[in-house]
């Protein structure tokens, strides 16, 4: 038996997948009708579920399974079925294994909601949409809770029909009452009437953007163009009475792992370099871009031993934690393995953004992995602290051995991005000088002592340095940290980045004055890397010695306790970002992602000493969550899960006086996009 955590459609909300879903991509399109027997009342009712396979004139039903009561439904992007049974509860349902959820009472405000014969999900972001005949009214519905938010009351008579969503992303309520549609999303005005349809029970979409429909005391489907409202002269006949029920129809992922049209691929060959003799209709390498086929034709670019392919994505590839973002697919026929058909090529990615393959720095691809026959996934986030990547690069390392005769390596099919793509955002560079502190961590003397109150005032290393031998630093101590941030990104350009001002009261050397700190340097404020270890005579740091970043946000400063033997350890000034405070023109190359203007969040007083106000906007009515998690991962408290209102300013308290000290982060997730702001619980 499933929860409703189980299901992919709430990872992919919880994560922000990003794309839209689209039509044209889909390659997996699912109708489903419920048939609903003896419903005089929804107790005496069973509901009788069935797949439609629809070709040439007729549909064919198989029947998967029956429910208790009078049922309607919507199916989500990943292939579960939102059914609504009885008094209102929800139940999600796995028509490819059969397993259900246990039912959940949709409710609002502690009320139950019932007699719902109208069930839709949106293909776009996966929000559930119910209607109820006894309040007239439109609701969307969280499917962990089964709270309901009301989306529009109408002034009509609501009864029988469904819901469906046409491929503009308007949402419809066809009323059975009326022979109605009902335009929801311009605030309930009716669209059109089909007269020589007087008994719809259910409506869906199809492929083609065709409306569906089932009338009840009908044996076959009707076909109403959405335009025109025409109805078609095609039927399909399905072999049984529709007597009251619903229809459920939609594309779902061919994999069942995630929202279909969130993939995205390459768009365009920056470098194309097959080595060995090759059959002339394998080196086209714009066979590499876009879907791959995933088939045995020659649709793919083949490399050679040794050969190498560079290719652009469409757009910043998002690489998000636990879950694979990459998936290299090659090309054997015959579906061999590596064991008995060796392919290799070992794979990287870069966050570049170049038109021009002369421009491509080679030294900024970062390894994630090797692809043997048959492609492979990777997760780029765990191999490289990458929140998105821009360019693949793969290399054919083919073992000699297995350079034979009538093989000629590695063929690439294509890749895809399998979280989907953000388009590109200017660039928005930084102050000089570090403007926010996120965390101290303050440390103890060497002799175990607490560290003097005047040094422990960590807003003393934000701004410019004063270079002087004045009190103007923070000083970290033994086992002490401090975590500052940039109003904008510092780029990585040829030298030295960051200088690190620290003060030593007149000892100018390191070995003079052994105080040394850790430098770590990130490009979310989050996942930290390691730069170099520095002391005032050594002071800067090239974001390269980390990794090919092109930019970074944030810099984690830990004393060295192994190396420093002061009396209270490494004391910072403050840090200087390099070129962001020359006059030489900034051209890093890559771009910084920055969110649409679609929701707002503020957290406020911060520092705080535990309570906090959050803030946040949506400017259209869509599910947000709202989490406050600690630097661990953990979620210490969810604020804030369900449909909120278009242009609605929410503020809502969070209470972390009963937290460690610390930086904790406020997480808004919405079907688009993820927004953070961090949070310092300081006592």
């Amino acid at each position: 038996m499933k929860s409703p955590l189980h299901f992919t459609i709430l990872i992919a909300l919880i994560f922000g997948v990003t794309n839209l879903y689209a039509q044209e991509e889909c390659t997996d399109y699912k109708v489903y009708y419920m048939n609903i027997i003896d419903s005089s009342t929804p107790q005496s009712s069973e509901s009788v579920l069935y797949g439609v396979d629809i070709e040439g004139g007729s549909a064919t039903l198989t029947e998967l399974e029956t429910f208790t009561g009078s049922a309607h439904m919507g199916i989500s992007p990943v292939g579960d079925l939102y059914i609504v049974a009885g008094a209102g509860k929800l139940i999600i349902y796995d028509p490819a294994t059969g397993d259900a959820s246990a039912p959940l009472q949709i409710t609002q405000g502690g009320e139950d909601i019932n007699n719902i014969p109208h069930v839709v999900v949106d293909p776009a972001d996966g929000v559930l949409y119910v209607a109820s005949a006894n309040t007239n009214t439109v609701y969307s519905v969280d499917p962990i809770t089964g709270e309901a938010s009301t989306v529009l009351s109408l002034d009509v008579d609501v009864r029988g029909g469904d819901l469906v969503i046409t491929s503009d992303g308007i949402l419809w309520l066809a009323n059975r009452g009326d022979n109605t549609f009902y335009n929801i999303s311009a605030g309930g005005v009716p669209g059109f009437t089909v007269d020589d349809l007087n008994n719809i029970n259910g409506a869906g979409i199809l492929a083609d953007g065709t409306i569906i429909v089932a009338n009840a005391g009908s044996t076959a489907f009707n076909l109403i163009d959405p335009i025109t409202a025409n109805i078609s002269a095609t039927t399909y006949e399905a072999g049984i009475v529709f007597e009251n029920g619903d229809i459920a129809a939609g594309c779902v992922s061919s994999d069942g792992s995630g929202i279909p049209g969130t993939e995205c691929y390459a768009s365009e060959v920056l470098l194309y370099a097959p080595e060995g003799t090759i059959p002339a209709d394998r080196m086209d390498p714009t066979k590499a871009l876009g879907a791959p086929q995933r088939d045995n034709t020659v649709n793919f670019a083949t490399l050679g031993f040794n050969g190498t392919l560079i290719l652009s994505m469409d757009g910043q590839a998002q690489a998000l934690p636990g879950v694979d973002d990459l998936e290299v697919v090659e090309t054997t026929f015959g579906n061999k393995t590596c064991s008995n058909f060796e392919e290799r090529a070992d794979v990287y990615v870069s966050q570049q953004v170049v038109s021009d393959p002369d421009d491509i720095d080679d030294s900024q691809f970062v390894y994630v992995g090797q692809s043997c026959t048959n492609g492979a996934f990777f997760d780029v986030f765990e191999e490289t602290g990458f929140s998105y990547f821009t360019l693949v690069k793969i290399v054919d390392v083919t073992p000699e051995a297995a350079q034979l005769p009538g093989r000629d390596g590695y063929d690439v099919d294509g890749v895809v991005a399998l979280n989907g793509c953000e388009e590109f955002f200017s660039l928005i560079p930084g102050d000089c000088f570090a403007s926010e502190m996120f965390e101290y961590v303050q440390g103890i003397r060497s002799n175990g002592g607490a560290l003097a109150s005047n040094r422990t005032n960590p807003t003393k290393a934000l701004g410019e340095p004063e270079r002087t031998d004045g009190n103007v630093f923070v000083t970290l101590g033994y086992g002490g940290s401090i975590t500052l941030g940039f109003n904008g990104i510092v780029p990585n350009l040829a030298g030295d980045d960051l200088e690190f001002v620290e003060t030593s009261f007149g000892n100018s050397g390191c070995e003079v004055y052994p105080e040394y700190a850790d430098v770590y340097v990130s490009q979310d404020g989050v996942n930290f890397l390691f730069a170099k270890t520095i002391c005032k005579s050594d002071p800067f740091v090239d974001i390269s010695d980390a990794g090919p970043l092109p930019f970074i946000t944030a810099i984690k400063l830990v004393n060295n306790g192994e190396l420093s033997t002061t009396f209270d350890a490494y004391d910072l000034d403050g840090v200087l970002a390099i070129h962001n405070c020359s006059e030489e023109e900034l051209n890093p190359g890559p771009v910084m992602l920055q969110s649409q203007a679609l929701v707002t969040l503020e957290t406020f007083p911060n520092p705080s000493t535990g309570p906090v106000n959050i803030e946040f906007m949506s400017s259209k009515g869509q599910l947000l969550i709202v989490e406050v998690i600690d630097m661990n991962g953990r979620v210490v408290e969810t604020i804030f899960r369900q449909t909120a209102n278009a242009g609605q300013e929410y503020r809502l308290g969070f209470e972390g006086s009963n937290l460690p000290n610390g930086v904790y982060i406020t997480k808004l997730t919405t079907p688009t996009e993820v927004v953070i702001r961090k949070i310092l619980i300081a006592r």
